[in-house]
């Protein structure tokens, strides 16, 4: 979500600590996991706000930008444009695709992350994947994969 391996292990402990000075407040009816991901989700909007969802590029870890042949190199290209789209999405449209096709969370998972029913995850899913292949279009990024 942060786009930073340092700030994502940053906001991960600061999640740990969280959860552990909040322990007294979990519902054990409900799933710890989830419970976890929560406020570790929330941990990551509040600095994504903090910080206005602007990227440091002298922050990106340069080995992540090196490639050893054309198809690495079309791999980072193709991410490169994807972040670029999802950072143009609102947090919750990002949360939501990144549980969904990142982590790979099932809908009734994504909606005790999200505090919200099936309905209306499966709604603001396909909004946020139109929104996304809009973005997408409007960088040219299908028709570069054509090539």
């Amino acid at each position: 979500m942060v786009g930073n391996v340092d700030t994502t292990e940053d906001l991960t402990q600061e999640a740990f600590i969280k959860c552990f000075k909040k322990l007294n407040s979990y519902n054990c009816k409900y799933s710890f996991k989830y419970w976890l991901i929560s406020i570790a989700r929330n941990n990551a909007i509040d600095y994504l706000r903090k910080q206005k969802s602007v990227i440091d590029i002298d922050s990106v870890n340069p080995s992540l930008l090196s490639y050893e042949d054309k198809d690495k190199a079309l791999q980072n290209e193709t991410s490169s444009m994807i972040n670029e789209a999802m950072s143009k999405l609102s947090e919750e449209d990002r949360t939501i695709l990144f549980l969904k096709y990142h982590e790979q969370y099932k809908n009734p998972e994504i909606c005790k992350i999200m505090d919200m029913d099936d309905k209306n995850i499966r709604i603001k899913l396909y909004r946020a994947k139109s929104k996304l292949r809009d973005i997408m279009n409007s960088m040219d990024y299908f028709a570069k994969q054509e090539v």
